[in-house]
């Protein structure tokens, strides 16, 4: 069913010409253009009189019909312009629809692990909501999609360790812990993971939480490490950042029925005016 909707006019998009960042996880977006206009003279840049602004933009750059899409989490935008004559001044308008992100229920274990992934890049906040295996689970997606082999272990295993990830090239096994916490992880939660990593015969482990490290908790990961068991420690921003960088769908096509935005492009000339922007005089 995918994570993105479309409300029509409630969607709220945005007003920008153009769009540079994703306003769900700010990662950089993709720019699809399909029709092209003829370039006109570039637009005369004048103050602002009741309405928007886009000082950096040139109409003659503009495309009729585009579409603007996140690698990361697939939010996606469609957008069309009108330019309009009236007497002599010259104004563009520009219509737009936006993805809107699903209220999911996180806490569902049948939802699909992709889909899962990808709605936590678009809002992180829920990862408090998804349950302790299943976000063991994007864990290990997030290392099995940067090219190692993992073996996650059972729910019931009390031994420390979550997720063993294969690193072929150091022919070294890696012990993982993931706790899907709200309080900082504290010094003796460390000691116990170094505990679980000796006893599993390991050398090195990742600490992921969804939380924060307290300053104690970090001098003992780096005491072991000093002395040979080397500790990475994951809070909930570094973990953030590589599943944001994970592999996901990309959309190429403007017309690729498949994308979440294909109805709404068929029918961009329906879409809600966002902005009329001046342009100078002709």
């Amino acid at each position: 069913m995918g994570i993105w909707e479309y409300h029509d006019r409630s969607s709220q998009p945005p007003r920008g010409v153009r769009l540079q960042w994703c306003l769900y996880c700010e990662s950089p977006v993709k720019f699809l253009a399909k029709q092209s206009v003829p370039k006109p003279d570039p637009w005369i840049r004048r103050e602002n009189k009741g309405l928007d602004r886009s000082p950096d933009w040139e109409w003659s750059a503009a495309p009729e019909k585009w579409v603007t899409a996140c690698p990361a989490c697939g939010w996606w935008a469609v957008s069309h312009h009108e330019r309009q004559e009236v007497g002599l001044d010259v104004y563009g308008r520009i219509y737009r629809a936006a993805g809107v992100l699903r209220s999911l229920a996180v806490s569902d274990i049948s939802i699909p692990l992709d889909e899962l992934s990808r709605y936590l890049v678009a809002k992180n906040s829920a990862r408090f909501l998804i349950h302790p295996k299943r976000y063991e689970d994007i864990v290990a997606g997030v290392f099995r999609d940067t090219g190692y082999r993992v073996r996650v272990s059972s729910y019931s295993y009390d031994d420390g360790i979550d997720i063993f990830v294969f690193d072929g090239d150091a022919n070294d096994v890696v012990g993982v812990q993931v706790k899907r916490y709200r309080a900082s992880i504290v010094a003796e939660q460390i000691r116990e993971f170094a505990g679980s990593l000796i006893l599993n015969g390991l050398t090195r482990g990742v600490y992921v939480t969804t939380s924060k490290f307290s300053r104690g908790a970090t001098k003992t990961a780096a005491r072991f490490s000093q002395g040979g068991l080397a500790i990475q420690l994951w809070d909930a921003m570094t973990f953030y950042d590589k599943l944001r960088l994970t592999p996901r769908t990309q959309y190429e096509d403007p017309d690729d029925p498949s994308a979440p935005f294909a109805t709404v492009w068929r029918n961009a000339s329906s879409l809600p005016e966002v902005a009329l922007i001046s342009a100078g005089r002709g």
